[in-house]
């Protein structure tokens, strides 16, 4: 079982409040709503990281993985993107970032369930 998760429903900076996101499961996965026009990108999406109560997690590193993975982004500021984040220490309380949604034109509406968080990390 992990002890490093994601977190969504506005969580704040260094609390430890948030909804967990689903593993495996699909029961509260990270959404988007996005218009399917070339460019448009979703609203930022505000998450949080954080281990369980008693770990800290070294060399944290976020990414998505998919078919469609390259349409998603990371920041940990809501205006740099970047592919991937890294993370020196993750401990028992948030650590916020943020994931935002690129549109393609050739997609269709619809629900695409292929890309996943991943998370890697040195347990400590």
């Amino acid at each position: 079982m992990a002890n490093i998760h994601v977190y969504n429903n506005n969580p704040t900076l260094n609390g430890t409040d948030g909804t967990q996101v689903s593993e495996n499961d699909n029961t509260n996965p990270i959404t988007s709503v996005t218009a399917i026009e070339q460019g448009k990108q979703s609203e930022f999406i505000k998450l949080a990281i954080r281990t369980d109560t008693g770990h800290t997690d070294t060399q944290v590193t976020v990414s998505f993985t998919g078919t469609n993975a390259s349409r998603w982004f990371l920041s940990t500021d809501g205006v740099n993107l970047g592919s991937t984040l890294n993370f020196a220490n993750i401990t028992a309380t948030n650590t916020i970032f943020y994931a935002v949604y690129k549109a393609d034109s050739s997609e269709s509406a619809g629900t695409d369930t292929s890309v996943k968080l991943n998370i890697s990390c040195v347990l400590a």
